[in-house]
């Protein structure tokens, strides 16, 4: 996973972002981006839920008028 680079006396570690798309590689580090799809799958979730409370609060309620 994690690439060990001697540089300059020192020993430096190189992580791998293999989870990574290759356009955002650039941004993300593997546990940047794990965190970024935990959010967005959670605003997606809130969002379906939230959509099908309106419809079934306004089956039961209809707060327009007919049109």
């Amino acid at each position: 996973m994690a690439q060990q680079v001697r540089i300059e006396d020192r020993d430096v570690y190189v992580a791998d972002n293999d989870l990574v798309p290759d356009p955002w590689k650039g941004l993300f580090t593997n546990e940047e981006w794990m965190m970024h799809d935990i959010v967005v799958k959670a605003t997606y979730g809130f969002l379906v839920i939230a959509l099908i409370a309106h419809t079934l609060v306004y089956l039961y309620k209809p707060w327009l008028p007919n049109i």
